[in-house]
């Protein structure tokens, strides 16, 4: 987890340059609206052009980010230093382009801010008598904590989450799970293929089945799969992020349309099956 590490969206140019916002537990907007944390008033800006947010494990309330993602809203056009992606995490150094603004992801470490704090005089005695004891009930009120931590039973994070994460991290882990699952055996019948149809769900999952291995072909259509499925795990993720889980539901629900086959087979069908019956169950 990120404990000792603080991002910010640093302003580099336009009307509000120089202004620093700090990331945390809630997300942080950039766009044209009233309420957005940086206000860019350039024409073709939309309020909450792009939302910077906190990775959170939602079943746990005293949960630290695990990072910040980044998501642009449907149908801007994107200009960013990086690969103008939609959806991503965001690193120190990152550059966003909105408008006539440039914004940067900065870091500052803990440590760096203590040290920059200088040193004091040595502290009398009652001053001291004072330290020691705000030190040992920050002792015992640390072990205690720790304890209460050890107690607690770890509730696991939703399963597209962990996959969106695999899909966004761009490091080939996701590679052999999607192999497993175009290998497993389709769960369509004869009459419900439909891959001659363009607009059918499982579309581009059966081509890419009925492609020869190793083809150019192959490789296109595994990069339309791979990128379609990234965009609806990370769209999920965002409205996680603001609690639309009836967004969430839709988001999923058309991944299993896309992904024609048993959940025994595909880890990816199982993970977001449980997650769609999970979020039936907590409406029901």
């Amino acid at each position: 987890m990120v404990k000792n590490v603080r991002y910010s969206l640093k302003v580099l140019t336009g009307s509000n340059s120089n202004l620093t916002v700090p990331l945390g537990l809630a997300p942080v907007t950039v766009g044209s609206g009233r309420q957005d944390a940086v206000r860019v008033s350039d024409h073709g800006i939309l309020p909450e052009h792009l939302k910077v947010f906190p990775n959170l494990d939602e079943t746990d309330p005293d949960s630290e980010p695990e990072g910040w993602g980044f998501a642009y809203v449907s149908g801007v056009q994107i200009s960013n230093s990086v690969n103008n992606a939609r959806f991503g995490t965001i690193d120190e150094g990152m550059t966003f382009d909105i408008g006539e603004t440039r914004l940067e992801v900065i870091v500052t470490s803990r440590d760096t801010m203590m040290s920059n704090m200088g040193t004091v005089s040595k502290p009398s005695g009652t001053v001291t008598a004072v330290i020691l004891g705000l030190f040992m009930v920050l002792t015992f009120g640390y072990v205690g904590w720790f304890y209460y931590q050890q107690s607690q039973v770890t509730k696991p994070r939703p399963g597209y989450i962990e996959i969106a994460q695999l899909l966004r991290a761009a490091d080939g882990r996701i590679e052999p799970v999607i192999d497993i699952c175009l290998s497993s055996p389709s769960n369509l019948s004869e009459d419900e293929v439909g891959y001659e149809v363009a607009t059918d769900p499982s579309y581009s999952f059966v081509l890419l089945r009925e492609a020869l291995d190793g083809s150019s072909q192959q490789s296109e259509l595994r990069q339309t799969f791979v990128r379609d499925l990234n965009d609806r795990f990370q769209r999920a993720v965002l409205l996680h992020t603001t609690r639309n889980f009836e967004g969430v539901r839709k988001e999923l629900q058309s991944v299993v349309e896309r992904i024609p086959v048993s959940p025994d087979n595909c880890v990816i069908v199982r993970a977001v099956l449980s997650d769609l019956d999970r979020l039936n169950r907590r409406d029901g």
